[in-house]
């Protein structure tokens, strides 16, 4: 899940795995100016060497963990919605070089809507076909930005899809779950805090109100998430 502490998570976790041993690997990365590559690049790549990759990173969709064969173990992060989104928009705010008085005419007149509504019940609901390379980001995005016309439905496989996870951690819980994670692997991982937002004063006024309304879906999840987090 985007912007929930999981690029730090990450980060510790590729101490516990030699470099050809991670899809995506740091030179499809670096092809990819550091970001996660399109679903389209993970899928082909691990075509080539499927036996070799032990662990997969990424902002996608749940249904890519099939990518490693049904004996792989999940995990996710989720963070308290309006703070994830805040955070966002402080994130791309700063990435596009805007000023607060900037971003909230931007905001004021179009939206700005960055992402997508709800994120997180949206990479857990469904089924992403992740047999054909071709064409995979774009079902993935797709899916993101479909139509929600049964919200209480929704809700109710999002919440059965994270039961389905073997690790499911907060952004509070996260020295916890790293925790969890190192007696797993055996391995002790030494959790940082990268990708920090940059603190732009004002923009929480300017979002709030819309992240709230948006993300209704996404704020039941999480206290179902905290619950999961906590057991």
């Amino acid at each position: 899940m985007p912007k929930t502490g999981g690029t730090s998570l990450s980060a510790a976790l590729t101490q516990a795995y030699p470099f050809w041993a991670i899809m995506p690997d740091v030179a499809i990365m670096g092809r990819n100016e550091g970001k996660y590559p399109p679903l389209d690049v993970v899928i082909s790549a691990m075509k080539f060497r499927p036996e070799r990759v032990h662990y997969i990173r990424g902002h996608y969709h749940v249904s890519c963990a099939s990518l490693l064969g049904p004996e792989a173990k999940s995990l996710t992060v989720l963070r308290d919605p309006v703070e994830r989104m805040i955070s966002y928009y402080r994130h791309w705010c700063d990435q596009l070089g805007l000023t607060p008085q900037t971003f909230e005419e931007r905001f004021r007149t179009t939206g700005f809507n960055l992402k997508y509504d709800n994120e997180m019940c949206r990479r857990l609901v469904g089924a992403l076909d992740c047999n054909t390379a071709e064409g995979a980001n774009d079902r993935l995005v797709a899916m993101l930005r479909s139509e929600i016309s049964d919200p209480v439905k929704f809700l109710d496989e999002a919440r059965r899809a994270l039961d389905r996870f073997h690790f499911v951690g907060t952004l509070d819980t996260l020295p916890n779950l790293a925790r969890k994670l190192s007696e797993e692997l055996q391995h002790d991982l030494k959790l940082g805090h990268l990708n920090k937002s940059v603190a732009y004063s004002g923009i929480d006024e300017i979002v709030l109100e819309t992240v709230q309304r948006d993300n209704k879906l996404d704020m039941a999840l999480y206290e179902h998430a905290k619950a999961l987090a906590s057991g």
